[in-house]
């Protein structure tokens, strides 16, 4: 499903947030002022997400990591990543995080691998996101995106995590990453 405002108009991020929840618009994201329809969450990709966030949560203790959660971009984008870490804590009367606040997003792809891979890279990187993974479980790879710039991400490293990447251990995933592992 494709919401597109009358007249070719398109939403802005607070007419989204509003339209979204009046009307109880699940699963849905706003790209360029358009609402795009997320697939149905199924228990594989549930799970991978926990898995991820979890790990995370251990092997970053001093940041605030959310599963979902809805991220605005620019006036016209927000996406609904899989994992958000957060590096600087939003102000207490925040209702959603800066982009400015976010230090790690995490995508798990199954069916939405290549919006994963393209448009959603290219808005995280001009948004300035210093570092974009997107996990695929099905194929056992884990892309590493790094170096955003106003044309996508600089560099982007595939890595072969195994088989059903859902029970990957992220805790050597990220030491492999960050040059601390093997």
């Amino acid at each position: 499903m494709t919401i597109a405002p009358p007249n070719t108009e398109r939403f802005t991020v607070d007419e989204y947030m509003r339209r979204a929840a009046l009307e109880g618009w699940k699963r849905v994201e706003l790209e360029v002022g358009v609402v795009i329809e997320m697939s149905t969450e199924h228990l594989h990709h549930a799970r991978t997400i926990a898995n991820v966030s979890q790990r995370l949560v251990a092997a970053l203790p001093d940041a605030d990591c959310f599963p979902c959660g809805t991220l605005p971009l620019s006036v016209f984008t927000a996406y609904e990543p899989d994992i958000l870490v957060l590096d600087a804590v939003p102000p207490p009367d925040a209702m959603l995080p800066e982009a400015g606040h976010v230090s790690l997003v995490v995508e798990v792809a199954f069916s939405s691998r290549t919006r994963d891979l393209r448009a959603k890279a290219r808005y995280y990187a001009a948004a300035e996101i210093p570092e974009y993974r997107v996990v695929e479980p099905e194929r056992g790879v884990l892309h590493r995106h790094t170096c955003p710039g106003p044309e996508g991400y600089a560099e982007v490293v595939p890595f072969d995590v195994g088989c059903f990447a859902e029970s990957l251990d992220v805790l050597d995933v990220l030491a492999v990453l960050d040059g601390r592992g093997a």
